[in-house]
Protein backbone atom coordinates (compact mmCIF):
# COMPACT_ATOMS: atom_id res chain seq x y z
CA UNK A 1 0.00 0.00 0.00
CA UNK A 2 2.64 2.44 0.64
CA UNK A 3 4.82 1.59 -2.10
CA UNK A 4 1.41 1.99 -4.65
CA UNK A 5 0.68 5.21 -2.96
CA UNK A 6 4.68 6.54 -3.31
CA UNK A 7 4.45 5.46 -7.28
CA UNK A 8 0.75 6.88 -7.53
CA UNK A 9 1.66 10.20 -6.22
CA UNK A 10 5.01 10.80 -7.03
CA UNK A 11 4.33 14.19 -8.74
CA UNK A 12 3.47 15.65 -5.42
CA UNK A 13 5.86 13.31 -3.43
CA UNK A 14 8.86 15.22 -5.62
CA UNK A 15 7.38 18.75 -5.51
CA UNK A 16 7.36 18.31 -1.56
CA UNK A 17 11.20 16.92 -1.97
CA UNK A 18 12.49 20.14 -4.05
CA UNK A 19 10.50 22.67 -1.66
CA UNK A 20 11.82 21.50 1.53
CA UNK A 21 15.28 21.40 -0.35
CA UNK A 22 14.67 24.87 -1.81
CA UNK A 23 14.10 26.08 2.14
CA UNK A 24 16.71 23.90 3.17
CA UNK A 25 19.56 25.98 0.66
CA UNK A 26 17.92 29.45 1.37
CA UNK A 27 17.66 28.84 5.56
CA UNK A 28 22.21 27.45 5.11
CA UNK A 29 22.93 30.41 2.66
CA UNK A 30 21.76 32.94 5.25
CA UNK A 31 22.82 31.67 7.87
CA UNK A 32 26.37 31.34 6.12
CA UNK A 33 26.23 35.08 5.05
CA UNK A 34 25.10 35.95 8.53
CA UNK A 35 28.06 34.20 9.86
CA UNK A 36 30.69 36.08 7.09
CA UNK A 37 28.90 39.38 7.68
CA UNK A 38 29.11 38.99 11.88
CA UNK A 39 33.13 37.62 11.09
CA UNK A 40 33.38 40.88 8.79
CA UNK A 41 31.94 43.55 11.51
CA UNK A 42 33.67 41.49 14.24
CA UNK A 43 37.25 42.15 12.36
CA UNK A 44 36.32 45.37 11.42
CA UNK A 45 36.16 46.42 14.92
CA UNK A 46 39.19 44.70 16.49
CA UNK A 47 41.09 46.29 13.67
CA UNK A 48 39.45 49.95 15.02
CA UNK A 49 40.44 49.26 19.05
CA UNK A 50 42.88 46.75 18.70
CA UNK A 51 44.01 45.47 22.34
CA UNK A 52 42.08 48.17 24.07
CA UNK A 53 39.71 47.27 26.66
CA UNK A 54 38.54 50.33 28.21
CA UNK A 55 38.98 54.46 27.47
CA UNK A 56 39.10 57.27 29.44
CA UNK A 57 37.97 60.29 26.57
CA UNK A 58 37.51 64.12 28.05
CA UNK A 59 36.78 66.66 25.18
CA UNK A 60 37.34 69.55 27.32
CA UNK A 61 39.52 68.80 30.35
CA UNK A 62 43.03 67.83 30.05
CA UNK A 63 44.77 65.67 32.54
CA UNK A 64 48.56 64.36 33.91
CA UNK A 65 50.37 62.25 31.51
CA UNK A 66 51.63 60.74 34.72
CA UNK A 67 48.00 58.95 35.35
CA UNK A 68 48.40 56.63 32.52
CA UNK A 69 51.71 55.45 35.19
CA UNK A 70 49.62 54.96 37.40
CA UNK A 71 46.73 53.41 36.44
CA UNK A 72 49.66 51.44 34.84
CA UNK A 73 50.70 50.01 38.18
CA UNK A 74 47.78 49.67 39.73
CA UNK A 75 45.58 47.43 37.41
CA UNK A 76 49.11 45.80 35.76
CA UNK A 77 47.96 46.86 32.72
CA UNK A 78 49.28 48.75 29.21
CA UNK A 79 47.53 52.07 29.92
CA UNK A 80 48.46 54.52 27.15
CA UNK A 81 48.28 58.56 26.96
CA UNK A 82 46.86 59.79 23.94
CA UNK A 83 46.36 63.95 22.82
CA UNK A 84 43.51 63.53 20.04
CA UNK A 85 42.94 66.20 17.88
CA UNK A 86 40.97 67.47 14.93
CA UNK A 87 42.83 69.30 12.35
CA UNK A 88 44.11 69.04 8.42
CA UNK A 89 46.41 68.07 6.24
CA UNK A 90 48.70 69.47 2.74
CA UNK A 91 51.05 68.09 1.08
CA UNK A 92 53.32 71.18 -0.17
CA UNK A 93 54.49 69.39 -2.99
CA UNK A 94 51.66 68.34 -4.61
CA UNK A 95 51.54 69.00 -8.14
CA UNK A 96 47.59 70.01 -8.35
CA UNK A 97 48.00 70.32 -11.83
CA UNK A 98 48.04 67.03 -12.44
CA UNK A 99 45.32 66.08 -10.70
CA UNK A 100 47.36 65.06 -7.27
CA UNK A 101 45.50 66.25 -3.73
CA UNK A 102 46.92 69.21 -1.19
CA UNK A 103 44.85 69.55 1.02
CA UNK A 104 42.97 66.96 3.43
CA UNK A 105 40.15 68.26 6.35
CA UNK A 106 38.92 66.74 9.42
CA UNK A 107 41.84 64.54 10.32
CA UNK A 108 42.35 62.45 13.07
CA UNK A 109 45.54 63.65 14.84
CA UNK A 110 47.15 61.53 17.64
CA UNK A 111 50.20 62.36 19.92
CA UNK A 112 51.27 59.04 21.00
CA UNK A 113 53.93 57.02 22.53
CA UNK A 114 55.40 53.99 22.25
CA UNK A 115 52.66 52.19 24.47
CA UNK A 116 50.00 53.00 21.95
CA UNK A 117 51.55 50.74 19.55
CA UNK A 118 51.66 47.81 21.64
CA UNK A 119 48.07 48.23 21.77
CA UNK A 120 47.53 47.75 18.25
CA UNK A 121 46.07 44.84 16.63
CA UNK A 122 49.82 42.78 16.38
CA UNK A 123 51.15 45.24 19.20
CA UNK A 124 53.89 45.78 16.42
CA UNK A 125 56.20 48.57 17.95
CA UNK A 126 56.02 51.70 15.66
CA UNK A 127 59.01 53.95 17.02
CA UNK A 128 58.61 58.04 16.07
CA UNK A 129 61.34 60.44 16.02
CA UNK A 130 60.55 64.64 16.74
CA UNK A 131 59.75 66.13 13.40
CA UNK A 132 58.48 62.30 12.02
CA UNK A 133 54.97 60.97 11.66
CA UNK A 134 53.12 58.22 10.61
CA UNK A 135 49.87 58.37 8.56
CA UNK A 136 47.18 55.60 7.81
CA UNK A 137 46.28 53.82 4.20
CA UNK A 138 43.34 55.78 3.65
CA UNK A 139 44.78 58.91 4.32
CA UNK A 140 48.09 57.80 2.10
CA UNK A 141 46.02 57.05 -0.60
CA UNK A 142 43.96 60.43 -0.62
CA UNK A 143 46.92 62.66 -1.21
CA UNK A 144 48.99 59.88 -3.62
CA UNK A 145 52.07 59.90 -1.18
CA UNK A 146 53.91 57.17 0.51
CA UNK A 147 57.11 57.22 3.22
CA UNK A 148 59.40 60.05 2.51
CA UNK A 149 56.66 62.73 2.06
CA UNK A 150 56.60 65.58 3.51
CA UNK A 151 53.04 67.04 5.47
CA UNK A 152 52.23 70.41 7.08
CA UNK A 153 49.85 70.34 9.95
CA UNK A 154 47.09 72.89 10.66
CA UNK A 155 44.76 72.46 13.59
CA UNK A 156 42.85 75.13 16.09
CA UNK A 157 44.00 75.09 19.52
CA UNK A 158 41.82 73.24 22.05
CA UNK A 159 39.97 75.17 24.40
CA UNK A 160 39.26 74.92 27.82
CA UNK A 161 35.80 75.84 27.70
CA UNK A 162 33.24 76.32 24.85
CA UNK A 163 34.57 79.30 21.86
CA UNK A 164 30.61 80.11 22.61
CA UNK A 165 31.59 81.61 25.63
CA UNK A 166 31.77 85.27 25.70
CA UNK A 167 35.20 85.52 27.18
CA UNK A 168 36.33 82.70 25.19
CA UNK A 169 38.74 85.09 23.32
CA UNK A 170 39.21 84.27 19.49
CA UNK A 171 37.65 81.39 17.92
CA UNK A 172 39.64 80.98 14.95
CA UNK A 173 43.40 80.70 16.83
CA UNK A 174 45.08 77.87 14.59
CA UNK A 175 48.28 76.07 15.32
CA UNK A 176 50.74 74.92 12.79
CA UNK A 177 53.54 72.07 12.57
CA UNK A 178 55.71 72.12 9.48
CA UNK A 179 57.67 69.77 7.39
CA UNK A 180 56.61 66.34 9.39
CA UNK A 181 58.32 63.54 7.50
CA UNK A 182 56.04 60.23 7.07
CA UNK A 183 58.17 57.84 8.22
CA UNK A 184 55.06 54.61 7.84
CA UNK A 185 52.26 54.25 6.15
CA UNK A 186 50.22 51.99 8.84
CA UNK A 187 48.20 49.33 7.62
CA UNK A 188 44.57 48.41 9.58
CA UNK A 189 46.94 45.71 11.53
CA UNK A 190 48.92 48.75 12.96
CA UNK A 191 46.81 50.61 14.23
CA UNK A 192 46.04 52.31 10.61
CA UNK A 193 42.09 52.02 11.51
CA UNK A 194 41.95 53.22 14.70
CA UNK A 195 38.23 55.40 15.66
CA UNK A 196 36.60 56.06 19.05
CA UNK A 197 33.77 55.97 16.21
CA UNK A 198 31.92 52.74 14.72
CA UNK A 199 32.44 53.48 11.00
CA UNK A 200 33.22 50.95 7.81
CA UNK A 201 34.94 53.97 6.52
CA UNK A 202 38.64 54.57 8.55
CA UNK A 203 39.09 58.06 9.31
CA UNK A 204 42.11 59.96 7.96
CA UNK A 205 44.46 59.79 10.50
CA UNK A 206 47.84 61.10 11.17
CA UNK A 207 50.18 60.28 14.12
CA UNK A 208 53.15 61.77 15.49
CA UNK A 209 55.12 62.29 18.90
CA UNK A 210 52.58 63.33 21.84
CA UNK A 211 55.64 65.82 22.91
CA UNK A 212 55.49 67.10 19.07
CA UNK A 213 51.94 67.83 19.03
CA UNK A 214 51.98 69.91 22.66
CA UNK A 215 54.76 72.14 21.61
CA UNK A 216 52.92 72.73 18.20
CA UNK A 217 49.95 73.61 20.32
CA UNK A 218 51.42 75.28 23.16
CA UNK A 219 50.02 73.19 25.48
CA UNK A 220 50.98 73.43 29.25
CA UNK A 221 52.41 70.39 31.04
CA UNK A 222 52.31 66.99 30.30
CA UNK A 223 48.20 66.67 29.35
CA UNK A 224 46.42 63.91 27.35
CA UNK A 225 42.59 64.41 26.80
CA UNK A 226 42.30 60.17 26.06
CA UNK A 227 43.65 57.03 28.07
CA UNK A 228 43.74 53.64 26.67
CA UNK A 229 43.47 50.58 28.70
CA UNK A 230 44.78 46.97 27.38
CA UNK A 231 43.71 43.96 29.23
CA UNK A 232 44.87 43.48 32.97
CA UNK A 233 46.78 40.67 34.16
CA UNK A 234 45.02 41.01 37.23
CA UNK A 235 42.92 37.53 38.28
CA UNK A 236 39.79 39.96 38.56
CA UNK A 237 39.36 42.85 36.60
CA UNK A 238 36.09 44.66 35.66
CA UNK A 239 35.17 48.13 35.06
CA UNK A 240 34.38 48.54 38.72
CA UNK A 241 38.53 47.90 39.27
CA UNK A 242 39.56 50.26 37.12
CA UNK A 243 37.57 52.95 38.33
CA UNK A 244 38.15 52.17 41.97
CA UNK A 245 41.67 52.90 40.90
CA UNK A 246 40.92 56.18 38.76
CA UNK A 247 39.10 57.58 41.59
CA UNK A 248 42.33 56.96 43.74
CA UNK A 249 44.73 58.58 41.43
CA UNK A 250 42.25 61.10 40.27
CA UNK A 251 43.47 64.63 41.44
CA UNK A 252 41.58 67.72 41.00
CA UNK A 253 43.95 69.05 39.06
CA UNK A 254 42.83 66.41 36.15
CA UNK A 255 39.58 67.86 36.49
CA UNK A 256 40.75 71.31 35.74
CA UNK A 257 39.78 72.68 39.63
CA UNK A 258 42.22 74.54 41.84
CA UNK A 259 41.51 74.02 45.37
CA UNK A 260 42.77 77.27 47.51
CA UNK A 261 42.29 78.49 50.99
CA UNK A 262 41.39 82.36 50.79
CA UNK A 263 40.61 84.79 53.53
CA UNK A 264 43.62 83.87 55.81
CA UNK A 265 43.12 80.42 55.32
CA UNK A 266 39.24 80.48 56.86
CA UNK A 267 37.67 79.75 53.87
CA UNK A 268 38.56 77.42 50.69
CA UNK A 269 37.48 78.88 47.11
CA UNK A 270 36.91 75.82 44.32
CA UNK A 271 37.73 77.16 41.38
CA UNK A 272 37.27 75.73 37.64
CA UNK A 273 39.62 76.33 34.22
CA UNK A 274 36.78 76.31 31.90
CA UNK A 275 34.58 78.69 33.66
CA UNK A 276 31.83 76.65 34.60
CA UNK A 277 32.47 73.76 37.58
CA UNK A 278 30.81 70.14 36.98
CA UNK A 279 27.61 69.67 38.97
CA UNK A 280 29.19 66.67 40.47
CA UNK A 281 31.95 67.88 41.96
CA UNK A 282 30.18 71.35 43.29
CA UNK A 283 27.87 68.56 45.04
CA UNK A 284 31.07 67.12 46.40
CA UNK A 285 32.57 69.87 47.68
CA UNK A 286 29.56 71.69 49.28
CA UNK A 287 29.28 67.99 51.28
CA UNK A 288 32.68 68.43 52.22
CA UNK A 289 31.75 71.95 53.41
CA UNK A 290 29.39 70.67 56.02
CA UNK A 291 26.69 72.45 54.09
CA UNK A 292 28.39 75.77 54.61
CA UNK A 293 29.64 76.57 50.91
CA UNK A 294 28.20 79.13 48.70
CA UNK A 295 28.11 79.19 45.21
CA UNK A 296 29.24 82.38 43.37
CA UNK A 297 28.81 83.21 39.45
CA UNK A 298 30.42 85.87 37.89
CA UNK A 299 29.87 87.49 34.29
CA UNK A 300 30.96 90.41 32.46
CA UNK A 301 28.67 93.45 32.09
CA UNK A 302 29.37 95.82 28.97
CA UNK A 303 28.28 98.89 31.23
CA UNK A 304 26.23 99.72 33.89
CA UNK A 305 23.72 102.97 32.95
CA UNK A 306 21.73 105.16 35.48
CA UNK A 307 20.00 108.05 33.50
CA UNK A 308 22.57 109.95 30.94
CA UNK A 309 25.70 108.29 33.38
CA UNK A 310 26.83 105.12 32.15
CA UNK A 311 30.48 103.27 33.78
CA UNK A 312 31.94 100.86 31.35
CA UNK A 313 33.45 97.22 31.17
CA UNK A 314 33.10 95.79 34.76
CA UNK A 315 32.20 92.56 36.46
CA UNK A 316 28.66 91.26 38.25
CA UNK A 317 28.49 88.88 40.52
CA UNK A 318 25.24 86.67 41.62
CA UNK A 319 25.76 84.65 45.09
CA UNK A 320 23.89 82.69 47.38
CA UNK A 321 22.69 83.52 50.55
CA UNK A 322 26.03 83.19 53.03
CA UNK A 323 28.41 83.55 50.31
CA UNK A 324 30.55 86.31 52.63
CA UNK A 325 29.98 88.18 55.65
CA UNK A 326 28.28 91.94 54.77
CA UNK A 327 26.77 91.18 51.92
CA UNK A 328 22.84 91.25 52.42
CA UNK A 329 20.59 87.87 52.52
CA UNK A 330 17.18 89.77 51.72
CA UNK A 331 18.19 90.95 48.23
CA UNK A 332 15.22 90.31 46.13
CA UNK A 333 15.17 89.31 42.55
CA UNK A 334 14.96 92.52 40.91
CA UNK A 335 18.03 94.33 43.52
CA UNK A 336 21.46 94.73 43.45
CA UNK A 337 24.24 95.84 45.74
CA UNK A 338 27.09 98.09 44.74
CA UNK A 339 29.96 99.56 45.82
CA UNK A 340 30.48 102.75 47.01
CA UNK A 341 32.93 103.32 43.64
CA UNK A 342 30.18 103.00 41.46
CA UNK A 343 27.52 104.57 43.62
CA UNK A 344 29.96 107.83 43.43
CA UNK A 345 30.53 107.38 39.61
CA UNK A 346 26.85 107.46 38.48
CA UNK A 347 25.00 109.10 41.66
CA UNK A 348 23.43 105.92 42.48
CA UNK A 349 21.34 105.71 46.38
CA UNK A 350 19.17 103.00 47.64
CA UNK A 351 16.13 102.70 45.27
CA UNK A 352 18.03 104.29 42.44
CA UNK A 353 17.57 102.10 39.04
CA UNK A 354 20.44 100.58 37.53
CA UNK A 355 20.20 98.83 34.18
CA UNK A 356 23.61 96.17 33.41
CA UNK A 357 24.17 95.61 29.66
CA UNK A 358 25.52 92.35 28.92
CA UNK A 359 26.16 89.95 25.93
CA UNK A 360 23.99 86.80 25.09
CA UNK A 361 26.17 83.74 23.48
CA UNK A 362 23.91 82.67 20.52
CA UNK A 363 24.57 80.17 17.67
CA UNK A 364 27.47 79.98 15.77
CA UNK A 365 29.78 81.86 18.38
CA UNK A 366 27.32 84.92 17.75
CA UNK A 367 26.23 87.50 20.54
CA UNK A 368 23.47 89.88 21.17
CA UNK A 369 23.70 92.82 23.68
CA UNK A 370 20.61 92.43 26.60
CA UNK A 371 19.97 94.28 29.04
CA UNK A 372 18.04 94.08 32.44
CA UNK A 373 17.36 96.88 35.23
CA UNK A 374 17.45 96.30 39.07
CA UNK A 375 16.87 98.07 42.17
CA UNK A 376 19.85 99.07 44.21
CA UNK A 377 19.40 97.02 47.74
CA UNK A 378 22.46 99.05 49.41
CA UNK A 379 25.79 100.32 49.23
CA UNK A 380 29.08 98.66 50.14
CA UNK A 381 31.71 100.87 51.92
CA UNK A 382 35.32 100.36 49.82
CA UNK A 383 36.50 99.60 53.02
CA UNK A 384 34.52 96.26 52.73
CA UNK A 385 36.53 93.15 51.45
CA UNK A 386 33.51 92.12 49.31
CA UNK A 387 33.49 95.84 47.48
CA UNK A 388 36.94 96.07 46.51
CA UNK A 389 37.67 96.14 42.35
CA UNK A 390 34.60 97.21 40.38
CA UNK A 391 31.77 95.28 40.25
Amino acid sequence: MLRRNIVYFWKQHVGVVLGASLCTMVLVGALLVGDSVKHSLRGMAEYRIGQVDMVLFSEDRFFRQELADELDKKLKATVAPVFILRGSISNPDADEEAGEKSRVPNVQILGVDPRFFQLSPSGQDMPLEDGQVHINETLAQTLGIGEGATLNLRLEEPALFSRDAPLSGTSDKVARISRQKVSSVLGPEQFGNFALHGSQIPPYTLMLPIQTLRDGIEAQGNRANLLLLGKSSLSKFSTENANQALEKAWTLGDAGIQALEVNNGTHWSLRSGSIFINPVLEAGFREAGSGSSAGVLSYLINSFESGEKSAPYSFSAAYENGAASGLPDDLGDDQVVVNQWLADDLNLTSGSELTLKYFVPKGRRELSQAATTFKVHSILPMQSVRARGRP
